[in-house]
């Protein structure tokens, strides 16, 4: 999901009575398949991996909740092709440097953190 979509969803709800925990998502995608989407949209090479283990894990929510109160409106939400364009044209026009800084991995940047003393 979209950061933008999900900063919108915080504010169109600002002063809604909401109660609850709501699933907010717009659709599930495998990592292999959000590669292979980027390398479709920016003609990136992709170099896959084999590995042993494939995990299992199902990370689809139902998002009814949300949809059924008013708190999602699919109708307005950016989709993944958008993000990857976006993400691209910032890198093309150097707005993004540095794509293999830290803060751009998880796993590297939160690592950094803790080394630090600053992940709590």
């Amino acid at each position: 999901m979209h950061v933008n979509d999900v900063a919108e969803i915080v504010v169109d709800n600002l002063e809604n009575v909401v109660n609850g925990v709501y699933n907010i998502a717009t659709t599930n995608v495998k990592i292999k398949d959000l590669a292979s989407t980027v390398s479709e949209i920016t003609g990136c090479a992709i170099e896959w991996i084999k590995r042993e283990f494939e995990d299992q894990r199902n990370y689809q929510v139902s998002t009814k909740k949300a949809i059924e109160g008013g708190v999602l409106n699919l109708q307005k939400v950016r989709d993944v092709d958008h993000g990857i364009r976006e993400i691209a044209n910032l890198v093309k026009s150097g707005r993004i440097k540095y794509t293999e800084n830290d803060i751009y991995f998880n796993e590297r940047h939160i690592a950094n953190l803790f080394e630090n003393g600053k992940f709590f």
